[in-house]
Formats: structure tokens, C-alpha cells, sequence
């Protein structure tokens, strides 16, 4: 062995080296395995020894000797003092560190207990945890973060197609039948691959795409399926309730066809899709643990939220309208009431307006109030608030920037964003909401880690990949 020097004891200078010095070196047969029949000199006896001796004088060629090894010195998880390292593979070992000089790698094992800010350090392994004061894996965070994320973009994809499909049903220019169904597939970002794969736009091929179609990575179809899988991936770290909602979801799910989508009723299939996702958000809110994988949690949750009421207004203002002349008509108030119906915002603009339902209201109801759930300044309240409390050592640049836009939101006019433009406005803010999206994945989630649910389920993407909308 070229690393550990060894005696050849046929050689008789090996020997006579060897049998002065049995009670430091361990002897072995040369053709033996494992640990049998060897001589370990510092923890054999005197007549152990002697026996031994005899064994090597009659036949020597057949042994050799080796130093013995000590392994590295590492704390003990329980004695609390030095001890030998445990002689296995991808070992766990607590190194007792200040909070300043955490490891930034670990392997994907449990924190011990009683390893209050410690950390671990593997043999071998990708991952690292999130950082000071934070015990949770990086991989964890991330697929907590990408879960609830999915769950809210199968509930605004939901929804988008309900008010859509209600828009279609009513009286219009035949020219202009399916025109509510490019609304869909712009707010979602599709439009190409939908293009891609379909001749026309019409409702019966936007609700398969959009709702059942496997092959596409944003139907409501396959982010149920990516909800469930990564909660499989953290079932120890999310409730058994969090599960059971996901998991319940997605086998009924599988059970879906056009068939049975038609035969329920479209407008119940989307309900039901809602309600399974405010299920799960309930059932999280009223049975996890408040720690940082719930802070992940939400923090997926209003990043997808904030992204997806962007999109709806600014694609409502240059989309939808048909022509300038149904501006403040009827087919006009229906499409905006659609858009406040879209965000269940619709009895919240009665009460704080009282009054008709105009753009700029609405818009500076889902931009710059911060009571509406699903409005921008809540979100990105949320958000910002969420990064201060998860915030590490690599997270400055993600919680300045989330303070940035917040701030945008707390002291904004309505005015003003109308005198610059809403759409050059909402623009601006999907571009720093991207931004902000890959500060939060080069802070917190491992480089090899990330996941980008507009490709295939299976696909790992850096963060600009990940929005739907890149």
C-alpha cells in the first residue's frame, strides 16, 4: 500500500523490526479478509502477543505489518469532547463553530439534537444550509418554495380560465367569439408554445392546454403534479394534513378528462381547483410549525401572486379591449368587473369605492392598496418582510432589493403611475420582480438545486428560467 507503510515480514530485516515492536503495529495475515486473525498491537495483552509471535516465526512470509491510524479527532454529540471519527462513509460530524463561520456545505442529513447552531460537515455532498441562524437545507427551502409556489399558480391559472370562459358566454360579434381566450394563454405567457402546437384559438383548445394538458408544463394538470412531488420530497418537514390535501388533490387529478371536465360542469371543475388550494393554504396556516419552512412557504406563495396580478392588468389594458369605441360601454364594466372577479377582489373595490367601476380605481386597488390580498403592495409587503426574517449573510442584495420595490408601493400615486404609463409601470415591476426572483435563488437555494417550472417536471433551471414569463 503506496499510502500506508507496510512490512513485508518474509523480509528479515521486516522481521526483527516487527517482533521488537508488536505493541505499536498491527500484524495481519497477507491473504486474510476483513479484521479476523490480526494482531492489534496497543490494544492486545502480553500472551495475546506472544501466541502471535509463534504464528509469525513459523510461516513469516505469510504476514505483514502496518502502523496503526488515527483517525481525525472530531467532538463527540454526546460525551462533548474529542473522540474518534466514526470509520464509515459520508459520515456526520457537528463542527462547533461561531455563528460567523458556518459551513456553507452540508450533507442532507438531520440536525442532531441538542446542535443548536452547529452545522454539519459531510464527507461528500451539494448542498448547504441557508446559512447563519438558519438549520434548514437549501434543498429543503427550495422545494417548500417551489410547492407553494405551484399551488398558487394552479389556483391563478383557475381562475383566469373561469372569468374567461363567463366572459365567452356573452352576446358579441361572431368575428369576435374567442376572442376572450387570448386573454389566458398572454397572462400565463403561452401564447407561443400554444401557437406552436395549435392551429386556432378557440375555448375547447385553451381549457385542454391550460387545465389538462400533460405535456404542458404550465397546465393546472401538471403544477398539481409538481405541488404533490414536492411535497413527497419534504414530507418530513411539512404536516401530514399538507400532504394528505396534496396528495388527495393530485389523485383526483389524474382521474380528470375532457369527458368528465364538461360532464362536472367547467365553472365547478374551477371552483373546485380554488377550493383545493385555499384547503391547503388553511390546513398550512393552521397546523406548521412557524419556522423557517414557513417562511419559504409564503415566500413562493406571494412571489407567484404579485407576478400573476401584474401580468392580468397590464394584459386587460392592451389585450382585451377590441376596439377604443367599447371603452366605458358595457362589454367595457364586464371585462373590468372580470378582472376584479379574477383576484376576488370585486366585493372588497363595493366597499372601499362605493362607487362605478373605473381602470384607475381598479388599478390602484390591486397596485397600491395595502388591505387587498392579492394586490401588488401586499405582496411585496410579504415578501420584503419575509427575506428580513430568513435574511443571511448572502441575502443583502435580495432584501434591498424587495425593500426597493415595497417602497415603490408604500409611497406611490396613482397618478403618477398612470402619467408614466401602466403598462411601461407594470413592465418595470416584472422585470425587478425577476430580478429579485434570482437573488432569492443565488442567496438561499443551491446553484444545482434550482427548479424552473416552465420546463419539464423533471428540469433544473437557474432562477430567470423559473418565472413562466422570462
Amino acid at each position: 500500500m503506496n499510502n500506508v507503510h507496510t512490512w513485508m515480514l518474509g523480509n528479515k530485516k521486516d522481521l526483527d523490526y516487527v517482533l521488537a515492536n508488536m505493541q505499536d503495529l498491527v500484524i495481519k495475515e497477507a491473504q486474510g479478509s476483513g479484521g479476523y486473525g490480526m494482531l492489534v498491537g496497543p490494544t492486545s495483552t502480553k500472551d495475546e502477543r506472544e501466541r502471535y509471535r509463534q504464528r509469525v516465526l513459523d510461516a513469516p512470509e505469510r504476514f505483514i505489518a502496518q502502523p496503526t491510524l488515527s483517525l481525525v479527532d472530531l467532538p463527540d454529540l454526546h460525551r462533548q469532547r474529542p473522540g474518534a471519527a466514526p470509520y464509515r462513509p459520508a459520515a456526520l460530524c457537528a463542527v462547533w463553530q461561531e455563528r460567523q463561520f458556518c459551513a456553507r456545505r452540508t450533507d442532507p442529513g438531520c440536525p442532531a439534537r441538542r446542535l443548536a447552531g452547529g452545522q454539519f460537515q459531510p464527507g461528500r455532498r451539494g448542498q448547504r444550509y441557508l446559512d447563519c441562524g438558519l438549520t434548514m437545507l437549501s434543498r429543503t427551502a427550495s422545494t417548500l418554495y417551489w410547492m407553494s409556489r405551484y399551488v398558487e399558480r394552479a389556483e391563478n391559472t383557475a381562475r383566469i380560465l373561469d372569468v374567461a370562459y363567463r366572459m365567452s358566454l356573452l352576446t358579441k360579434d361572431p368575428d369576435l367569439q374567442d376572442q376572450e381566450w387570448f386573454a389566458p394563454l398572454n397572462i400565463t405567457g403561452t401564447l407561443f408554445p400554444f401557437s406552436g402546437r395549435h392551429s386556432i384559438v378557440c375555448a375547447k383548445e385553451v381549457l385542454h392546454f391550460l387545465a389538462l394538458d400533460p405535456d404542458n408544463p404550465s397546465s393546472i394538470y401538471n403544477c398539481s403534479r409538481q405541488a404533490r412531488e414536492n411535497a413527497r420530497a419534504v414530507r418530513g418537514t411539512i404536516t401530514s394534513e399538507m400532504w394528505e390535501v396534496l396528495n388527495a388533490t393530485w389523485l383526483e387529478m389524474q382521474n380528470m378528462d375532457e369527458d368528465r371536465l364538461y360532464a362536472r360542469g367547467i365553472s365547478t371543475f374551477f371552483d373546485w381547483v380554488k377550493e383545493r388550494s385555499h384547503l391547503f393554504r388553511g390546513v398550512t396556516f393552521g397546523t406548521i410549525l412557524r419556522d423557517e419552512a414557513f417562511q419559504f412557504h409564503r415566500l413562493g406563495t406571494y412571489m407567484e401572486r404579485a407576478d400573476n396580478t401584474a401580468r392580468m392588468l397590464d394584459v386587460k389594458y392592451h389585450v382585451l379591449l377590441p376596439s377604443i369605441t367599447d371603452v366605458g360601454g358595457a362589454v367595457d364594466f364586464y371585462q373590468w368587473s372580470a378582472v376584479l372577479r379574477s383576484v376576488s377582489a370585486f366585493e372588497s373595490y363595493r366597499k372601499v369605492y362605493r362607487d362605478t367601476v373605473t381602470p384607475v380605481r381598479i388599478a390602484e386597488l390591486l397596485i397600491l392598496r395595502k388591505d387587498i390580498p392579492r394586490s401588488l403592495h401586499f405582496c411585496m409587503h410579504e415578501v420584503y418582510g419575509i427575506l428580513a426574517a430568513v435574511q443571511n449573510r448572502s441575502s443583502a442584495e435580495a432584501t434591498r432589493l424587495a425593500g426597493e420595490i415595497y417602497a415603490a408601493m408604500q409611497f406611490g400615486r396613482i397618478n403618477n403611475i398612470f402619467a408614466t404609463g401602466l403598462h411601461e409601470y407594470l413592465t418595470d415591476f416584472l422585470a425587478s420582480t425577476a430580478k429579485l426572483g434570482e437573488e432569492i435563488n443565488d442567496s438561499f437555494f443551491a446553484p444545482e438545486l434550482r427548479r424552473g417550472p416552465r420546463g419539464t417536471p423533471t428540469a433544473i433551471e437557474t432562477a430567470s428560467k423559473m418565472s413562466r414569463r422570462s
